[in-house]
């Protein structure tokens, strides 16, 4: 994830990140409307969730701003929704996915200072759905279900753009990253414009 002001060939990064996803789009308004019509609910609102990611990172430097990234994370990814009922019961459904997250991506560093960088970076991450399943508190019930109404796509594809700062620290590095990310296909089967999108707060070591 990291590039120093030296060519040194592939390094190797490890991070942690904090997310929060949400589904969006046109489609994902048909879905909740449906999932209000099934469960005879008065509103349905969408409602993100949050998460954690685990990543490594092989990254290869080009020139001393310019490099090449691949990273392969395991990504708690999803959304979820609330649903109103006419007697002011609530119940929130959280539809939660465990991703492969595999990205290439295109850094630019520049100079912030002695031994400081800021970063930005983009490009393409492809998804793997792995584990997927609906978590429904109703009043002081809680229960496991499988994904409601229609099926999540096993495959897809996003788009990500992030910026980000690294640090020297005990003879090593450290960063910190803002991270988007907004899926290209849709994300449930049957609705189309349906997708996810996704904010990390990601910190790592290399």
């Amino acid at each position: 994830m990291l590039v120093s002001s030296a060519l040194h060939g592939n390094e190797i990064a490890y991070y942690s990140a904090l997310t929060i996803s949400s589904y969006a789009g046109p489609g994902f308004d048909d879905y909740l409307d449906d999932m209000r019509s099934r469960e005879g609910a008065e509103s349905a609102k969408n409602n993100p969730i949050i998460g954690v990611s685990l990543g490594i990172i092989a990254e290869k430097q080009l020139s001393n701003s310019l490099s090449t990234r691949g990273e392969l994370a395991l990504s708690a990814r999803g959304g979820g929704y609330l649903l109103k009922y006419e007697d002011g019961r609530k119940a929130s459904t959280l539809l939660s996915e465990i991703n492969l997250q595999i990205p290439f991506l295109i850094r630019y560093t520049t100079s912030i200072g002695d031994n400081n960088k800021l970063y930005f970076i983009a490009g393409p991450s492809f998804s793997i759905l792995l584990i997927n399943k609906a978590f429904i508190q109703d009043g002081a019930e809680f229960s496991m279900h499988s994904f409601p109404g229609t099926d999540p796509t096993l495959i897809g594809l996003s788009a990500v753009g992030g910026i980000g700062v690294e640090l020297p620290f005990s003879g090593k590095k450290i960063f910190f990253e803002l991270r988007a990310l907004t899926e290209l296909n849709d994300s449930i089967t049957g609705y189309s414009h349906a997708h996810q999108r996704q904010i990390c707060f990601i910190t790592g070591i290399k």
